[in-house]
């Protein structure tokens, strides 16, 4: 006989719930109902078919005309035109509410230039079907969505029905979202065709149709979002409100059940005929982001769904807490390919299915030429997300690679979506070709060190490069072309060593600067780049590239996240971890076009450079877990690069010199200690940290008061940069 625990979770509310599956159907007769047709026309300049009445009334709707989904099925339709105002609208018995289009990308028909096909003229669906207000998420080209509020809505329950057109325009896919009262997004892919009065509910987000249905809705505000998924012209035609007996009750989780023996769990919720549910777990009930199944389907008819057995999670079932929530109904997509010697990495939109996504035999490896590896082992690297391939023998270096998946499929059983085969290129390692330094972090490796204007906005004063290298010549006159003319000597630019900097942020095209390092290779100001630049060049016979790669008010708790640290400690991956190692890729992989003059030489990455750690100790929280977090950082790069003794030096967050608030105090400790032999034996001899609290400059002697930027002090940037290349070179091989 099993052992049995029962602990029952505290009760959370679902947040939002997507409808699968059509349920409960109504008669109409015996409910109130609004329906309500949205229209837009097409061009309308003098002598354009828009401009004729009689191809105004295609798009529009008799009252008497009786029309609508099973169960909506009514006639008392309202013409509302799709632009921005406040409309009044009658139920079917006479109840009455305000309807507002809040936003809009525009209006349109079908067709812009000319009616849809006479034979559906006398059609109603086909019309209501015709013209709608579109949305779009577009940040390439403007986002607006749909947005619709209707208040005083008189039901205490209530379904809605949104009918959607689209354009013959149509650009790029027929996808579109729609979110209602502030739940989950619903996904949908719209029927694409000239409407011909053809019903078809979209009950699957990746099966075509125009309407959905959403039930058990309530409140007397319907707030109401539509989008495309990008400027691909498709919107609500209309919508239906039906009195209904029944809404949703909160979720709540009612039974949680442990059977020790096998260690499995069964959760029991309050739930409603049709939806779908996600489950969440999470240890000591901190973010809900692993997935225990991303789509389970409520009971079909009781009020009550159960789920499971299902293996604990954790290490601990007793400390495993549950949620019920939105699914997610993404079908998954490969993001990111990646891999160096004997692994592969596959990172997805969504989680995989173990039973396809760790089957060696659904990959297939091929080099450039032809040869195939052999795929030994699959397994989750962090998450159900990203999975590690092991390959029998090395990876090829500096070549192509293409990796074929076959049969993934993710945790609700959608099916990879898009291309199946992923492409990478591994790095070199040519010890005798360009040392390569990767220089990564916020707005102060971005870097504000002043060349020419120092205190007071004064050409030449202090603070800036040009009053060092007039003042300070021992130490600073070698940065210039004339020594002997500091005052108006040009800056020396060095050939044996070259930067290269993607200054784009997410979203954006290139946007690169390059050449012989100087202090104005990339504008104005430098950053640490440059003092790191001259003081690894100055000790090494081979020609070096630093890799800029930083963007201002990034953190390493959220901006920066590494995959090592959402396994530990929750959270998602940060996009500008990726994008960083995106950008390394994209230099590497084209270093001969980059740089003509380094062609045939290959290149080895000699070292990681971080100045990071502003906006992380703006709050304790983070500051908190910087440590663990830049221990994660450390350890998930020198995987990235197949290096597992990869220098790193790291320039301390040291604003303000010895005098550190709370949180910043707590974060320059964390990265003094990821320095510490004794902390982190691991680290002995590999992880540098310049402690840059002696840099600071009051603002007294620098160009500007700016403390959360050095003062924009030219010393404190050189001095950081050159004390971070000083520590590199202590751990690199003579």
């Amino acid at each position: 006989m099993h052992l049995r625990t029962r602990r029952v979770t505290r009760t959370l509310q679902a947040t939002g719930l997507c409808l699968k599956l059509s349920a409960l159907i109504l008669p109409a007769t015996a409910q109130d109902l609004f329906s309500v047709n949205l229209y837009g026309f097409g061009r309308q300049n003098s002598g354009d078919v828009w401009a004729q009445p009689a191809a105004q009334e295609t798009v529009r709707v008799d009252s008497g005309d009786e029309i609508g989904a099973p169960g909506f099925t009514s006639s008392g339709w309202q013409n509302v035109k799709g632009k921005p105002g406040k409309s009044n609208i009658s139920s079917a018995l006479g109840s009455s509410a305000t309807l507002r289009i809040v936003q809009r990308r525009n209006d349109s028909p079908y067709l812009w230039t000319n009616t849809r096909s006479a034979a559906t003229h006398g059609i109603p669906t086909a019309s209501m079907l015709d013209g709608k207000i579109h949305g779009t998420f577009d940040p390439g080209d403007g986002s607006l969505q749909a947005i619709m509020e209707i208040t005083d809505i008189p039901f205490e329950a209530y379904d809605l029905a949104v009918y959607f057109g689209v354009n013959a325009g149509l650009i790029g896919n027929a996808r579109g979202r729609i979110r209602v009262n502030g739940e989950a997004e619903r996904r949908f892919t719209i029927l694409d065709s000239e409407p011909d009065g053809e019903l078809v509910e979209m009950t699957d987000p990746d099966e075509p149709g125009n309407y959905m249905i959403i039930r058990g809705l309530s409140g007397s505000t319907l707030h109401l979002d539509a989008y495309g998924d990008g400027f691909n012209h498709l919107g609500p035609a209309g919508i239906q409100i039906l009195a209904s007996d029944r809404a949703r009750e909160p979720i709540e989780i009612t039974d949680s059940v442990h059977d020790r023996e096998t260690d499995e769990i069964t959760l029991t919720w309050t739930s409603f005929p049709g939806d779908m549910y996600g489950i969440y777990w999470s240890p000591e009930m901190e973010e809900f982001a692993p997935i225990i199944n991303p789509a389970v389907p409520a009971h079909e008819s009781d009020t009550v769904t159960t789920y499971g057995p299902f293996p604990s999670p954790g290490p601990d079932a007793t400390k495993a807490s549950f949620r019920i929530g939105p699914p997610n109904l993404d079908p998954p997509e490969l993001e990111r390919t990646w891999g160096n010697g004997d692994t592969i990495r596959l990172t997805f939109s969504e989680p995989i299915a173990p039973d396809s996504g760790l089957d060696p035999a659904n990959y297939v490896v091929q080099r450039d030429g032809g040869s195939f590896a052999t795929v030994e082992s699959a397994e989750f690297h962090c998450d159900r997300n990203t999975i590690v391939l092991t390959t029998t023998e090395p990876l090829d270096p500096d070549a192509d690679h293409t990796v074929t998946m076959n049969n993934l499929k993710d945790l609700a059983g959608y099916p990879l979506d898009g291309p199946n085969t992923g492409h990478f290129r591994t790095w070199d390692d040519n010890p005798d070709g360009v040392r390569v330094f990767i220089l990564a972090g916020q707005s102060n490796m971005v870097g504000r060190g002043r060349v020419e204007i120092g205190h007071a906005g004064e050409a030449g004063a202090i603070g800036s490069l040009r009053y060092l290298a007039v003042n300070d010549p021992d130490n600073y006159a070698r940065l210039l072309a004339n020594p002997a003319e500091p005052a108006s000597s040009s800056w020396l630019a060095r050939d044996d060593v070259k930067l290269w900097w993607n200054r784009a942020d997410l979203g954006q095209g290139p946007n690169i600067a390059k050449g012989n390092l100087g202090p104005q290779t990339v504008g104005e100001n430098f950053g640490p780049e440059y003092g790191f630049g001259w003081a690894v060049g100055d000790q090494t016979d081979q020609p070096v590239l630093l890799i800029k790669s930083c963007w201002g008010g990034k953190s390493l708790n959220y901006d920066f996240r590494p995959p090592s640290a959402t396994r530990a400690r929750g959270g998602d991956v940060g996009a500008y971890y990726w994008l960083l190692l995106d950008q390394v890729s994209q230099i590497l992989h084209n270093l001969s076009s980059e740089f003509p003059e380094w062609d045939g030489l290959g290149y080895h990455i000699a070292g990681f450079g971080w100045h990071q750690g502003w906006n992380d100790s703006l709050n304790q929280p983070p500051a908190d877990e910087y440590e663990a977090n830049l221990v994660d950082l450390i350890n998930d790069l020198r995987e990235e690069f197949d290096n597992p003794d990869l220098p790193i030096s790291i320039g301390a967050t040291g604003h303000g010199g010895s005098d550190q608030p709370g949180p910043r105090a707590t974060l320059v400790a964390a990265q003094l200690a990821v320095a510490d032999p004794e902390l982190y034996p691991a680290f002995a001899g590999t992880v540098f940290t310049a402690d840059t609290r002696p840099f600071w400059r009051e603002g007294s002697v620098s160009p500007v008061n700016d403390g959360s930027h050095w003062n924009n002090n030219a010393e404190s940037f050189f001095l950081i940069g050159d004390a971070m290349g000083a520590g590199i070179l202590g751990m690199l091989e003579p």
